[in-house]
């Protein structure tokens, strides 16, 4: 592996983890911000962002597999 390699795939961890800690602190602060004045429009925002926040979590996670299995068979 030359250097070149080695730094995209470090760049992709690290992209990736902190794509994932900022949904986290986001999901966070949002139910801060339910429970601080709590009514229906912010339960539904909050359940909202957290969905689709978990579907686009879990599709990047798939893909991931998917591109480091192949890798593997090379």
């Amino acid at each position: 592996m030359d250097a070149l390699t080695v730094l995209r795939l470090t760049m992709s961890i690290v992209t990736q983890r902190l794509i994932m800690l900022a949904g986290l602190l986001m999901a966070c602060f949002l139910a801060a911000w339910v429970m601080y004045e709590p009514s229906w429009e912010r339960v539904v925002a909050l359940a909202i962002f957290n969905a689709m926040s978990y579907l686009l979590l879990t599709s990047k996670e798939k893909s991931n597999d998917v591109r480091n299995s192949e890798g593997k068979d090379d």
